[in-house]
């Protein structure tokens, strides 16, 4: 039985799904069709947009950007979709920053 979440693999447990060449003909076909479906979804008036890069999507008028300390450095990230009360932290952990502590108390060898 072939494993529906991992369509865009090729060799996974589940064994091939899909050839390279398979691939690239589903994507053209994709490309082929995204007018199409892009014109089905405004006649139903289903909510929809294109983003074709992260920097258009970093730029969405929609998105909200927090600041946000990651190694020392302000970076800007993205704020999560819904507001809350709660005060957010803005400082990114470094890695495995607390994984000494997480490991002692879930006793986990590292």
């Amino acid at each position: 039985m072939r494993n529906p979440l991992s369509a865009n693999c090729y060799n996974c447990e589940y064994g091939p799904l899909y050839s390279p060449a398979e691939k690239a003909g589903k994507r053209c076909n994709l490309e082929d069709n995204l007018s199409e479906v892009l014109r089905k979804l405004e006649a139903a008036k289903i909510a929809n947009a294109q983003l074709n890069s992260v920097a258009s999507l970093s730029s969405h008028p929609i998105l909200r950007n927090v600041q946000a300390v990651w190694g020392g450095q302000k970076i800007d990230m993205a704020a999560l979709p819904v507001q809350t009360d709660f005060n957010c932290s803005t400082e990114v952990p470094d890695l495995d920053q607390h994984g000494p502590a997480l490991r002692a108390e879930f006793k986990v060898r590292s």
